[in-house]
């Protein structure tokens, strides 16, 4: 169920006013067995959720979390008739719904999807009429669409059981959604926002791009293996070997209008790159990951942020020599492992100077002036060029990163709503903005 690489954790930072900037510990589930891994981050950047060990328990085991900065870290339990562990992996836009795998009380090893929420708790998601063993990773922005996937009842290409990408709704159930064209069963599959297309890689062989109206098709070689893709098509990222070469995977970043460009390398890392991206914003301007992965040294990794302005940096210096966040400079084995649609909040999981594994959250937002008048971040406030800017991102076209400016101006997590157009105006007004 979970990574096999499990780290450990650390109290990061006190918790800061809010309106600030900020680097956080999300704490623990259980004190004297501190441990928790961060898995994503909500859209809006204010829910995160992953697992951490609960020692409360006959055999301690680790459990889904849901965190904010109002209520801290929240067991969301195991499914009805389970005991031990869970995990939670995905979540709509604003955190109100969550998924993931649970144990269910059925097998003996692993455990069957699920999907929280509020009011419903933990609940199954169905199977395939064979065993329980799958799992929930993403839903649609609001939740009423689930990718995973489920044991199939066939035979996988190393003797074990084979797994299929599911599709959930309320309406109909699991789904079977991983029959490509060729007899590919594919493992697994990724949603836009909205659920009408999906993207999926067979290997390191193909790619396979879904919709409503033609099912699975094929995609060019060049496109493999797809990390990322944004909801109008116009920007994907992928992460590939180099022409062919040993240098590989490097992460690459497409347009209609440049092609494949590399990302680079993490100044200090090596040349070979090992560079994976974990997190990325809703307008492809922004990415997190990591580079120099080994899984025999931890210490080897380096953090980094991507955009379209910097290129790559070394994210821990970014959050302390740009933003303050000079606690960072704390943590060992620092992995980013989730990004707010704003590109502003990141998640993610790392090594305390105390020696445990926590998760945490940094935010380069600063919410006691989420927008201000001078919109297209020019240097100049109030203009022409700033209204111009700021009805083109309404229509979708915002200011590149690293501008904080987006179309949900009052950063109430709707955006281009008319609370944002007079929250705007009022900026331009010399308001509270």
């Amino acid at each position: 169920m979970r990574r096999q690489h499990i780290l450990v954790p650390a109290l990061l930072a006190a918790s800061p006013a809010l309106g600030q900037t900020y680097f956080q510990g999300i704490g623990y589930l259980s004190q004297n067995v501190p441990g928790s891994l961060a898995y994503k981050i909500s859209k809006d950047g204010n829910v995160v959720v992953g697992e951490s060990i609960r020692t409360d328990i006959a055999f301690p085991n680790y459990r889904a979390f849901r965190w904010t900065r109002d209520t801290g870290i929240q067991n969301l339990g195991v499914l009805p008739g389970g005991e031990n562990e869970s995990v939670a992996y995905g979540l709509s836009f604003d955190g109100s719904v969550i998924v993931g795998q649970s144990d269910d009380g059925c097998c003996a090893e692993g455990g069957a999807p699920f999907r929280w929420t509020q009011a419903s708790g933990m609940q199954p998601l169905g199977d395939f009429g064979f065993s329980h063993y799958g799992y929930a990773y993403q839903t649609s922005d609001d939740g009423t669409v689930i990718m995973g996937q489920m044991d199939d009842g066939g035979d996988g290409p190393f003797g074990g059981p084979e797994y299929e990408a599911f599709r959930w709704t309320a309406a109909t159930g699991m789904q079977h959604f991983g029959h490509a064209p060729n007899n590919v069963i594919l493992g697994g599959a990724s949603i836009n926002s909205d659920a009408t297309v999906a993207w999926s890689s067979y290997g390191d062989y193909a790619t396979y791009k879904w919709t409503q109206p033609t099912g699975w098709l094929q995609q060019p070689a060049e496109y493999n293996i797809i990390t990322w893709i944004s909801d109008d098509g116009q920007t994907l990222l992928v992460s590939r070997c180099f022409n062919g070469t040993n240098v590989c995977p490097r992460a690459f970043r497409w347009t209609v209008a440049t092609g494949f460009v590399d990302l680079g390398i993490i100044p200090g890392g090596s040349e070979r790159g090992d560079t994976y991206v974990r997190g990325i914003s809703s307008d492809g301007t922004v990415a997190v990951g990591f580079a120099n992965f080994d899984y025999n040294n931890y210490d080897t990794v380096i953090p980094f942020i991507w955009d379209t302005v910097h290129g790559m940096r070394n994210l821990k210096d970014v959050l302390a020599q740009d933003y303050g966040l000079s606690e960072v400079q704390l943590c060992s084995s620092f992995e980013p492992t989730g990004l707010s649609a704003d590109g502003r909040v990141i998640c993610g999981t790392g090594f305390g100077p105390d020696g445990y594994q926590q998760g945490w959250v940094a935010s380069i937002r600063d919410l006691s002036n989420p927008c201000v008048a001078d919109f297209n971040c020019d240097g100049d406030v109030a203009t022409d060029a700033d209204i111009e800017a700021f009805f083109a991102c309404l229509a979708g076209n915002c200011p590149p990163a690293p501008c904080a400016c987006t179309a949900d101006a009052n950063r109430d997590g709707d955006s281009a709503t008319d609370q944002d157009i007079e929250y705007f105006f009022a900026a331009l007004a010399g308001g509270p903005c």
